[in-house]
């Protein structure tokens, strides 16, 4: 059964004049801020890591530059954020300027928790 569990939004900041500003400058605004709402898998490390990995991909087609726009991510994770955690190490490695980092990142995210005695082996 196919379900959403990232719904995205992204709203423009208001742009403030201060009152010595130059009114004939011109820019090319304000970075949109996006906010994603997100319910990962109860279950699965290795499905909450993609399903994440998903959600930043689509975050990327809402920035307004060839950069990752600004992100809050909130919602039910179904998990702690702890050190050692997949979710946690896919967050941690992934580049901000760098889209194929997010593939390698999951990838590597995933094959810690193949590391059940900690020795840094992967069994």
């Amino acid at each position: 059964h196919n379900t959403t569990n990232c719904v995205l939004q992204s709203f423009l900041p208001l742009e403030v004049t201060q009152p010595n500003q130059n009114q004939s400058e011109t820019t090319d605004g304000p970075e949109p801020v996006v906010v994603a709402s997100i319910h990962l898998d109860a279950k699965s490390e290795e499905k909450r890591v993609q399903q994440l990995q998903r959600c930043l991909e689509r975050s990327l087609e809402l920035s307004a530059s060839p950069y990752p726009p600004p992100l809050i991510i909130a919602g039910d994770y179904n998990c702690e954020l702890f050190p050692g955690s997949c979710v946690h190490a896919f967050l941690q490695n992934v580049k901000r300027d760098e889209q194929d980092t997010m593939s390698e990142a999951a990838y590597n995210a995933l094959h810690i928790a193949d590391d059940i005695d900690g020795s840094g082996l992967n069994s």
